[in-house]
């Protein structure tokens, strides 16, 4: 999702055709490292439940939703600014008698419409960090909290883009990955810390709970039994997609070269890539995701 902006501010992965795949990969990547929760487990969901996404994409969540809990809802809704990524018709056809599944297009920073206020009893939104300037963070989610009925609830979830422990920080590539990571999010203007802000941003609701999951990379994802055998290497691909389309959009807006020494062109950032995904693939990485709830009053 993008927010316009005086300085026509973008959402640096695009809406081309590699872009949704990566949302898709990344869905299932996700929903893995919170034990194949997509909604807090704290969170009671009613019968005939309405719920909404923003920021949806794809619709990936309301999809997997739809199939794994036809009888739960009764109306899933995704908001996104673009339609672009929206899916065929021809998605939701199999749904049967499932829940209703509703796309719209909608602008987080312009508001909802009036008669989607107050109507959701869980409203969703994962990933808006390179999504957002900085400073839209605080309107965005008070924008959001009108979308709950009363003692309805919000969830955010977004990941820490660093490397944390227990990847070996000591490695000069690692280090300059994160140099690399701040330094992107400062030119972008956007929250590099918007997982480690959740609680604070949770305008309009009071915060309830929240979940910190290590999103392993390489050989530690063997360590957790509960994650498929295929998943060290396949979270260290949906990292690299996620970079790649980093990169490419820096060096497409000329901004690449204000990056780090080591990373300021595309054949730094190949070779500095090969290295990393060697060391990942030996070694071992991660990352972490947060998903932090609030309840409207």
């Amino acid at each position: 999702m993008t927010s316009p902006s005086s300085d026509n501010f973008t959402y640096i992965l695009g809406h081309g055709a590699s872009e949704p795949p990566r949302l898709n990969a990344q869905h299932e990547g996700v929903k893995a490292c919170f034990s194949n929760h997509l909604i807090h487990p704290s969170i009671p969901i009613p019968q005939h439940a309405k719920l909404a996404d923003n920021a949806t994409g794809t619709a990936i969540v309301l999809l997997d939703l739809a199939r794994t809990r036809p009888d739960v809802f009764e109306t899933l809704t995704g908001f996104d600014l673009t339609s672009a990524k929206f899916p065929p018709a021809a998605e939701f056809e199999g749904l049967g008698d499932g829940p209703k599944v509703e796309l719209l297009e909608c602008n987080v920073l312009d508001g909802f419409p009036e008669d989607r206020k107050g109507k959701y009893d869980v409203v969703l939104q994962r990933f808006l960090c390179l999504g957002l300037k900085a400073e839209d963070w605080p309107k965005a989610v008070k924008s959001l909290s009108v979308l709950p009925k009363p003692g309805g609830w919000i969830q955010l979830v977004e990941a820490q883009p660093w490397f944390v422990e227990p990847t070996d920080l000591s490695n000069p590539d690692i280090q300059l990955g994160n140099k690399w990571c701040k330094s992107a999010c400062e030119v972008l203007g956007v929250n590099i810390a918007a997982a480690l802000n959740l609680k604070e941003l949770l305008a309009g609701a009071s915060f309830t709970n929240e979940w910190t999951v290590d999103w392993p990379l390489g050989p530690y994802a063997s360590s957790n039994p509960s994650l498929p055998p295929s998943f060290g290497e396949t979270s260290i691909q949906i990292l690299f997609d996620a970079f790649d389309g980093v990169v490419r959009g820096l060096h497409e807006k000329g901004l690449l070269e204000k990056g780090p020494e080591g990373l300021r062109t595309m054949k730094e950032y190949e070779g500095w890539k090969e290295r990393v995904w060697k060391f990942l693939r030996e070694k071992g990485g991660n990352r972490r995701l947060t998903m932090c709830i609030g309840r409207k009053q």
